[in-house]
């Protein structure tokens, strides 16, 4: 039971990556749009390169960039 709970929450973790890496290229081809996916990016990319050095980073610090990845996210299903 643990496991199969512990994989869903794996698979929707990727389903999210999925959505946010499709939102981030759809903002990609709206050349208005390309400063505001540049800060989301940065924002992602600088908080999971610090957290990399930490030896047991607290997950409640971490779950801050999930908005970040629903924005993206949310872009696939706008016009």
């Amino acid at each position: 039971m643990d496991q199969s709970v512990t994989i869903g929450f794996a698979v929707l973790n990727v389903f999210y990556l999925v959505l946010a890496i499709w939102g981030a290229w759809r903002l990609w081809l709206q050349p208005d749009a390309r400063t505001p996916l540049f800060l989301f990016v940065a924002f992602i990319l600088v908080r999971t390169a610090f957290f990399t050095t930490l030896e047991a980073p607290e997950p409640r610090y971490v779950l801050e960039c999930f908005p970040a990845m629903l924005a993206m996210g949310a872009q696939v299903f706008t016009r």
